[in-house]
């Protein structure tokens, strides 16, 4: 009798320890946001989370020649000598499902409040939904399950969203027992806690919204997402990944190499965003636990409104684009990859579900 209460006791415990952890690193991911829910329902901004109003952004043509910052500046505070500016910033959160259990984890997104439509700088966003293609790509183990990614336009913007009322609304409604809600609630579906990965976005190139080739799918009358949990959210875009780990001192020859490039992508059937993404703060690991993408420093992320589109402009226009780029190398107008990268690019792709774009696009 004893001990079934024993271990029934320390079986409770090692719950209360996952809530705990899962507790922890929920308010970790986004630090400076932690105190909100401390304080209340009682909206509480910081001296930098008032509104910023930003003029619209002009359509971008293909950059012909890199845009380098002038002056080298730590890491977090700007971008170092040689590298481009930032012309977004592009906040991914990762997860990894219980086995099962990913249909219940997207009905909890489709059924979040969220107000990031109304606030300023934000651009697009989307649930993604790792793809292996029907089982013809094979991931290596610590791959995320699911990302979400949402578009800035400045870091600013976005830390005015983790320190305002709109951050404590999507995680909980504001109340610390709401919030515990949703934390004992991820805790069920996902196999340890998420992992945020902060980027900066250079080159970027999207479709002007009225022209966009995204289709809603399985939208209520009033376009909110309908999941009861049982089935995976259908697809509504498909996003492909080039993930490359740029050797140190090469990143700048490698930004070059891209910011030279003559882009077609906005002439394809179903294009809908390109952007090139350097990670903030460099690569930072080797790729252990929990997640092996850590090691790359630097990847592309290209939206389509369909896995076809993507497909056919892989198997058509792409090949010459890259043909196009081997000529300069082969005729000696840039380094070879072998002296830039550090093993080769490492490609994955997503489902994207629960699109969410701005008034003036991506």
């Amino acid at each position: 009798f004893f001990r079934q209460r024993i271990l029934g006791g320390m079986a409770f415990c090692s719950r209360l320890l996952l809530i705990g952890v899962f507790l922890c690193s929920s308010i970790d991911a986004f630090a400076p946001s932690a105190g909100i829910f401390l304080r209340g329902s009682t909206s509480v901004r910081s001296a930098t989370s008032g509104r910023v109003d930003l003029p619209r952004e002009p359509r971008r043509e293909a950059a012909t020649q890199p845009r380098m910052s002038a002056q080298s500046v730590p890491v977090g505070e700007g971008v170092a000598e040689g590298l481009m500016e930032r012309e977004r910033y592009i906040v991914f959160n990762r997860f990894n499902a219980r086995d099962g259990a990913g249909p219940r984890f997207e009905k909890r997104w489709a059924d979040r409040k969220s107000s990031l439509k109304t606030l300023d700088g934000f651009r697009f966003f989307q649930l993604l939904r790792r793809d292996d293609l029907g089982g013809s790509v094979k991931y290596d183990a610590g791959e995320p399950d699911y990302m979400s990614m949402t578009v800035w336009a400045t870091k600013k913007n976005f830390n005015s969203w983790r320190t305002g009322y709109a951050f404590k609304e999507a995680h909980g409604g504001g109340s610390i027992g709401g919030f515990l809600s949703a934390v004992v609630g991820s805790a069920m579906v996902l196999k340890g806690p998420p992992a945020p990965a902060m980027w900066d976005a250079l080159l970027p190139i999207a479709t002007a919204p009225d022209a966009s080739p995204i289709h809603l799918q399985g939208r209520d009358a009033e376009g909110k997402a309908v999941s009861d949990g049982s089935a995976s959210l259908p697809a509504e875009t498909f996003v492909a990944m080039n993930r490359f780990t740029v050797i140190e001192g090469q990143e700048a020859a490698f930004e070059a190499r891209w910011a030279a490039r003559e882009s077609i992508l906005e002439q394809q059937p179903g294009f809908f965003a390109f952007y090139l993404m350097r990670r903030e703060g460099g690569a930072r690991s080797k790729g252990g636990a929990p997640f092996t993408d850590e090691k790359f420093n630097y990847s592309t992320l290209t939206v389509w409104s369909t896995r076809g589109a993507f497909e056919a402009w892989r198997d058509g226009p792409s090949k010459t684009v890259h043909a196009s780029s081997q000529a300069k190398t082969d005729k000696g107008e840039q380094a070879p990859l072998s002296q830039i990268l550090e093993g080769s690019p490492s490609p994955i792709f997503w489902d994207g579900t629960l699109a969410l774009e701005s008034s003036i696009g991506a």
